[in-house]
């Protein structure tokens, strides 16, 4: 419902919109509906808002704001102002550093999800692959590694992020009906004058309000935890009871998606977010300056739109769905989702037990930046103060105020006191010793609560320290990351299977599948809703599984141990039929170009899979890369597809097989051949050299 430039409304019911703005008088069921939901928003709002203070404050300190304080007696944040010019605030931004490793350290590599067979049986194998395979298209198509990033995010500033999935009835291809074409003054149909055929013509098809329609796609969307409120009694998602999501809209998209009542919602001034955004403008302004209230964007005719949800009940066994704006109730009904569940996975960077909101690291280093800011500070105020000291001036002795400046060997002229009295300097102690290893301390702790020491920077923390040392160093780094990326696959998982329940749902028509990951390595096929779903009703057909450990940043020198490992000692891998496999983990770029004939020849095979599987015999080439060929054969030929052709049409799969089996068994012949003429001709020209030898070669006694 996101495209606004696709709801296409229709003239008639934009004239009504214009022309009715009159007031709306909803019914006593709607108005109770709409003061349930604000009470609930209300009751949720206020079981986090000290969550919130704290995640506002930390991102405060992610964009370099630390000296914001929370003002209990106006209810605010404020940045303190007046201050001395004689003291120093210094920033040095480490929780920012933390901030950015650890992003790039859970987001550096693509999720590995697949789906686990319901059972052993053929049929579910099957199955269970062509589900991978929507699976990697879906999460490709809704930009799902772009997301994952800006989730992650979320996580490290405010704990938790949630993915809202939702299917989009107005996304996706336009949809036309084809008709006749109907002449305007007869109304007889007209024909083709070449072929004698009825002329047909594309005519869009729309609902009921005039608004285009179209085939309709999953979205995917990344909640900030400002927006959702929950059941205060819930210890996670899962067990909520129900849960709103708040979001500013304006009123030509209210009016889009909800045409029915979407007219009556009076616009207003709105914030983003009136919980963050307001907030953080309050603060730091537009241009990163304190500019309080002045000048902070306003959204003109807008409104917020609350979307509650609610699980299923013996009153409403289907869940239920309300949409309010204002005082104007949108939508009410049931849950439209097969799957029943909440559209919405969280996801946190530390689960706390027993509490539903999640803990956040920055929380814990913010003491930590704060002390090591004050110790820079001090360190940089003593410097300033030992280079320019404080001076004792006795009140009987007279001398002017500028007469001390910053120039070198400058003479100073006083008049002694009665008893000699001159200025002196006034040294204080120095300090530096001790705010040097306080700020060493502080750096050192920073590094234990954030888990990122030396050896994760590349920094050898000892030269005595052996590699495997080092080595157990980064890994105890990465292991503090492990209940994060742990969180972070079973959100997948969740987003996974309720990728593939929307799929079986939604999808009526057969649907274009691309997967392999590859521009000229694409695999497609023809899939409906009903292909990934069995006939057991118990059965599991959506067992969405992730590779342990895969989103993580791989080091590059660990992963080429590892392939040296599995190659040469473990002998996993061959180094000539999984070359590509091996370039893959070594993440070597630009793989479609070193294989480009090879993905000419697997692209070939395939589509003389599809010839022959349609009853077309193809015959091989002697150019064709044999090896390649009767790999796709004989995985075409290993599936249930291949088991369900009749016998006449797998007998022309093994005639092929057989032919490209002749056809290698030649071309290693003519290779074998070639190489003997040649080196059969290099060892004539060897003894024609040895025998021409002392001919050529003049003894001593004839020079």
């Amino acid at each position: 419902m996101e495209e606004e430039a696709d709801l296409l409304i229709s003239p008639d019911h934009e004239a009504e919109i214009q022309k009715s703005t009159a007031e709306f008088t909803s019914d006593e069921d709607e108005k109770k509906r709409v003061a349930a939901i604000t009470d609930k928003y209300e009751e949720g709002r206020r079981a986090k808002a000290g969550y919130e203070r704290t995640w506002f404050i930390s991102g405060c300190f992610v964009v370099g704001h630390h000296n914001v304080t929370w003002n209990d007696i106006q209810r605010m944040f404020d940045i303190p102002i007046k201050m001395s010019p004689f003291r120093v605030r210094l920033v040095i931004n480490h929780i920012l550093a933390y901030f950015r490793r650890t992003k790039a350290r859970l987001t550096g590599a693509k999720p590995g999800v697949w789906v686990r067979p319901a059972s052993t049986d053929e049929k579910d194998v099957e199955r269970s692959r062509t589900q991978s395979k929507v699976l990697d298209y879906e999460f490709d198509r809704m930009g799902h590694q772009e997301k994952l990033k800006e989730g992650v995010g979320w996580a490290l500033e405010a704990s938790c992020w949630c993915y809202h999935l939702k299917w989009n009835p107005f996304a996706g291809p336009k949809l036309y009906d084809s008709q006749p074409v109907v002449d305007q003054e007869t109304g007889e149909p007209q024909f083709d004058p070449e072929t004698g055929e009825p002329q047909m013509q594309q005519i869009p098809v729309t609902d009921e309000y005039g608004r285009h329609v179209h085939r309709g796609e999953n979205e995917l969307e990344i909640v900030s935890p400002y927006e959702i409120v929950v059941d205060p009694r819930a210890k996670s998602l899962e067990t909520a009871e129900w849960m709103i999501r708040s979001a500013v809209r304006s009123l030509s998209w209210i009016r889009e998606n909800y045409p029915d009542k979407g007219r009556f919602v009076k616009g207003k001034k709105e914030h983003l977010n009136s919980l963050y955004e307001q907030r953080l403008r309050n603060v730091i302004g537009i241009d990163g300056s304190n500019g309080g209230e002045a000048g902070i964007d306003l959204l003109e005719d807008s409104s917020v739109v609350y979307e509650y949800w609610e699980k299923p009940t013996s009153k409403h066994e289907e869940g239920r769905c309300v949409v309010t704006a204002g005082d104007v109730e949108l939508f009410v009904g049931h849950n439209p989702y097969e799957h029943k569940q909440f559209p919405y996975v969280m996801v946190g960077e530390v689960m706390v037990p027993g509490r539903f909101w999640p803990l956040c690291m920055i929380e814990q280093l913010i003491p930590l930046q704060k002390n090591y800011n004050r110790g820079r500070s001090q360190e940089v105020e003593n410097r300033t103060l030992h280079g320019r000291p404080k001076i004792l001036e006795p009140k009987t002795a007279k001398m002017s105020q500028d007469a001390f400046d910053a120039e070198p060997g400058e003479k100073i002229k006083y008049t002694p006191g009665p008893r000699g009295e001159k200025p002196e300097l006034l040294i204080p102690p120095s300090t530096s010793q001790a705010t040097q290893a306080e700020i060493a301390q502080t750096l050192s702790d920073f590094q234990d609560v954030g888990s990122y020491h030396e050896a994760s920077k590349g920094i050898l923390p000892s030269a005595n320290i052996p590699g495997v040392g080092i080595e157990r160093l980064q890994m105890a780094d990465d292991t503090a990351l492990g209940d994060t990326a742990g969180n972070i696959e079973i959100g997948v998982v969740k987003l996974g299977k309720m990728v593939l329940s929307n799929c079986g749902q939604f999808w009526d028509e057969e649907r274009m599948v691309r997967a392999g990951g590859e521009i000229a390595r694409m695999e497609s096929m023809n899939i409906r809703g009903d292909d990934l779903t069995g006939p057991d009703p118990a059965a599991d057909y959506g067992d969405v599984q992730v590779q342990p450990q895969s989103t993580l940043l791989k080091d590059p020198a660990k992963q080429r141990e590892n392939v040296k490992s599995m190659v040469m000692e473990m002998k996993v891998l061959d180094p000539v039929l999984h070359r590509e496999k091996i370039l893959k983990m070594l993440d070597v770029k630009d793989i479609d170009e070193i294989f480009a004939d090879n993905h000419l020849d697997e692209q070939r095979a395939q589509q003389e899979n599809e010839l022959m599987a349609s009853g077309q015999p193809v015959m091989p080439r002697d150019f064709e890369n044999h090896t390649i060929h009767m790999q796709i054969l004989d995985r075409f030929r290993k599936s249930e597809r291949y088991r369900r052709l009749p016998p006449q049409i797998q007998k022309i799969f093994d005639n092929h097989a057989q032919m490209h089996v002749q056809l290698a068994i030649l071309v290693m012949q003519q290779s074998a051949q070639g190489s003997a003429i040649a080196q059969g001709n290099h060892g004539e020209e060897g003894e024609e050299g040895e025998e021409g030898g002392p001919e050529e070669q003049p003894s001593q006694g004839e020079e």
